[in-house]
């Protein structure tokens, strides 16, 4: 109907392909994501992030969460990648319904790592401290839509322990809950 210039139907149509791009993309993460192998693989924090960021990143944009990355460590660890991702998702999803519930005035979710640690920190008030020697057991939730089944904490710690030879823990700092995630430096490759 002659709208639209040339230009304009070229950009329009290379938005519509990087779009699908990244549809595709996410699609291969969430396939790769679920895969049931279980051999350990050379990763590092920041491959991990990114994977899992290209899963959750938009919806957490859309609901106008603020996400900050603040990657500073390039050790490579040899674990079992997918798991890692799996708890990290976890850990990201939970701040985003913790924002969501106490809609703090600039919602944020910051992931932060160091040599061997890596956090994700919110700034949604925190857990109450009652709760914090229950935040890992399973069935314990504080939704208070009580939506979720308790076990997403509990299965993550879980992982990291028993799985990935590392260490899970929680607090509060003065804006939020504060989870770190310490993995094991040495390489073993056995």
């Amino acid at each position: 109907m002659n709208n639209l210039d040339s230009d304009t139907v070229f950009k329009l149509a290379n938005n519509i392909s990087q779009y699908s791009q990244h549809l595709s993309n996410t699609i291969d993460d969430f396939r790769n994501f679920f895969k049931s192998h279980k051999q350990k693989e050379k990763i590092t924090y920041e491959e991990i992030v990114k994977s899992v960021l290209n899963i959750v990143e938009t919806s957490i944009q859309n609901k106008n969460i603020k996400l900050e990355l603040d990657l500073n460590s390039n050790i490579v660890f040899y674990s079992y990648a997918n798991e890692l991702k799996q708890v990290i998702l976890n850990l990201i999803k939970n701040a985003e319904d913790a924002l969501l519930e106490t809609k703090p005035k600039d919602p944020k979710i910051i992931i932060q790592t160091k040599d061997n640690i890596l956090r994700v920190i919110d700034n949604a008030g925190g857990i109450k401290d009652k709760y914090l020697p229950k935040i890992f057991d399973p069935y314990f939730s504080t939704k208070i839509k009580k939506d979720g089944t308790g076990l997403g904490l509990y299965m993550s710690k879980t992982i990291i322990q028993e799985h990935c030879n590392g260490v899970l823990e929680v607090y509060n700092n003065k804006n939020g809950a504060v989870f770190t995630i310490i993995l094991n430096k040495e390489q073993d490759e056995k």
